[in-house]
């Protein structure tokens, strides 16, 4: 009935080309969504509030598990979806650097991007 806007994060093994989920390259759990939460947020509309998009952080958490993030240089970026009205998703940006003690360093996929 309304159009709706999507942003997808897919990170990949490159080994085995199979999807990774976020369990596989780091520990998620309370202290790790809350790092999550405090990461820099971004939204499509200005006028959307965090405290609007992630009121608990169970809430984060099922989007967690959703796998819905992605991978840069330096940072994780986590998408989270949210009604129409507030722009179809959201974004947290969290350094590596803040969620380093969470970071499950043996999985070869950290040896590309922070030994780098």
């Amino acid at each position: 009935p309304y159009p709706a806007r999507e942003l997808r994060g897919v990170t990949f093994d490159m080994a085995t080309g199979a999807p990774l989920e976020l369990k596989d390259i780091a520990v998620v759990d309370e202290e790790f969504i809350a790092k999550v939460m405090q990461g820099d947020f971004k939204a499509i509309s200005p006028n959307v509030p965090r405290y609007d998009v992630v009121r608990t952080p169970a809430r984060l958490a099922k989007e967690l598990m959703r796998g819905n993030f992605y991978l840069t240089n330096d940072k994780m970026v986590i998408i989270a979806e949210v009604n129409h009205a507030m722009g179809d998703y959201v974004y947290f940006e969290v350094p590596y650097s803040d969620i380093a003690d969470k970071i499950k360093r043996e999985h070869p996929i950290w040896k590309k991007i922070i030994n780098n």
